[in-house]
């Protein structure tokens, strides 16, 4: 957020995609989102200056795969990873 904030005082538009990685519960995200939103706004502030951004996660784990429609309600963006889902189910099975 630092780097998009001085970025923005150069007059150069950024708009950061803050991604949560191992995301399992609609919970997590939240819990996550709202830290980010506070230390967003506490750089802004010392920055004084405004930045658009998005919070979003990665679908990765199976439980978030199940549970992903509750998860979309806190993202701003879902990224499903084809190759990481996967391999994490077949490794939390064994």
């Amino acid at each position: 957020m630092e780097a998009a904030c001085e970025l923005s005082k150069q007059k150069i538009k950024v708009i950061p995609e803050i991604m949560v990685p191992l995301v399992g519960h609609v919970n997590e995200l939240k819990m996550m989102r709202q830290l980010i939103i506070k230390v967003a706004d506490e750089v802004q502030r010392s920055y004084k200056t405004r930045v658009s951004y998005t919070v979003g996660t990665m679908i990765e784990l199976p439980r978030a795969a199940l549970t992903a429609d509750e998860i979309a309600t806190e993202a701003d963006f879902i990224h499903l990873e084809q190759m990481i889902l996967p391999n994490n189910f077949w490794v939390i099975k064994r």
